[in-house]
């Protein structure tokens, strides 16, 4: 049966989403590209007005694509105190609609998602688009938050098809 995974990059000025589905059931090893692309919040929005905007375009992804996993990069390191609370701020909202959908919402850490997207866990942002754009034969190199939300819901279905292969064992 096909399930379908929302992956998000978060960030307070640009946004990065992708769809993609796959079949874990039946053992099939294809992931799916179905959509994706990024928002862009406006340099007069304040953080509130940059947080209902976003929060409003994941919920018309949600609304439109019914996905069965949500997931998101979670940001801790190597960001000001500033940024890292503006963040926290927006998975806090992502997790509320996570819950009024009745969806499970999962982490990953950035290491963690290059790691299983690019087979290394320091990839660059180039490296991010051009796998994005590899993996998938997109026809032009995606915007880095929209090739990272492509590592993001990638990672989530690979971790995903190793831990029901473990189950198997």
């Amino acid at each position: 049966m096909k399930k379908t995974v929302l992956g998000i990059d978060p960030g307070t000025n640009k946004t990065g989403y992708a769809i993609l589905s796959f079949d874990l059931e039946n053992g099939e090893e294809e992931i799916n590209y179905i959509k994706s692309g990024f928002f862009k919040t406006k340099a007069a929005f304040n953080h509130q007005e940059k947080i209902f905007f976003i929060s409003n375009e994941v919920d018309k992804l949600i609304k439109e694509f019914n996905p069965d996993y949500f997931t998101c990069e979670d940001q801790y390191n190597g960001l000001n105190v500033r940024t890292l609370k503006m963040l926290r701020d927006l998975v806090g909202i992502f997790f509320y609609l996570a819950s009024q959908n009745n969806l499970p919402l999962t982490l990953q850490e950035p290491s963690r998602i290059k790691k299983y997207f690019t087979g290394k866990g320091n990839a660059s942002k180039e490296e991010m688009t051009v796998q994005a754009q590899k993996t998938y034969k997109l026809k032009t190199i995606p915007e880095e938050n929209e090739a990272d939300a492509i590592g993001i819901a990638t990672s989530h279905i690979l971790q995903l098809r190793e831990a029901i292969k473990g189950e198997k064992k």
